[in-house]
């Protein structure tokens, strides 16, 4: 028995039991997984210091702190969603537990996107010499948007491949 027909052998042991919702990955991929995670929240932290202190000081460029915190974590996001991307390692055999929490990262989005949305009674970019908490929350609603778009369009490649591997 080859490796690769091994590995199907027990993918359809794994995802033939009833009630089995569980995600299921390689070792390798555990690992790549776990190490991608802490760099992105080694980045999110980061960059929410950055923008957080840079507007706590006389630089203040935001009105509010809340909005810059949601920014660095989509930014952080859509930073972890490309580089598993990139390494192989953004879906397990059947790829729903990533398009799920990529699916509740755009209905937060699309929550942003309500509660924030603006008014166009008032300065919509920049009020008083600083940037509206609006806009930057509207960004972040658009990074998390776009996140949910480039975790579609991977599995719709993926799941192409599959269908070719298939045959």
């Amino acid at each position: 028995m080859s490796l690769k027909s091994f590995d199907k052998f027990c993918e359809n042991m794994i995802l033939s039991e009833p009630g089995s919702q569980k995600e299921v990955f390689d070792e390798r991929q555990n690992q790549v997984r776990s190490n991608l995670f802490i760099e992105a929240l080694m980045i999110c932290v980061l960059l929410s210091v950055l923008l957080v202190g840079l507007n706590e000081t006389r630089l203040q460029w935001c009105e509010k702190c809340f909005p810059l915190l949601m920014l660095s974590i989509a930014a952080s996001y859509l930073w972890n969603v490309i580089r598993c991307a990139v390494k192989g390692c953004l879906f397990g055999v059947k790829g729903s537990g990533t398009i799920a929490a990529a699916f509740v990262a755009a209905l937060m989005g699309f929550n942003l996107l309500i509660t924030y949305s603006p008014d166009w009674e008032a300065s919509f970019i920049i009020n008083n010499g600083l940037v509206t908490s609006s806009f930057v929350m509207l960004i972040s609603a658009l990074i998390m948007f776009a996140s949910f778009i480039v975790v579609l369009v991977l599995n719709s490649r993926r799941k192409k491949k599959q269908a070719s591997d298939c045959e």
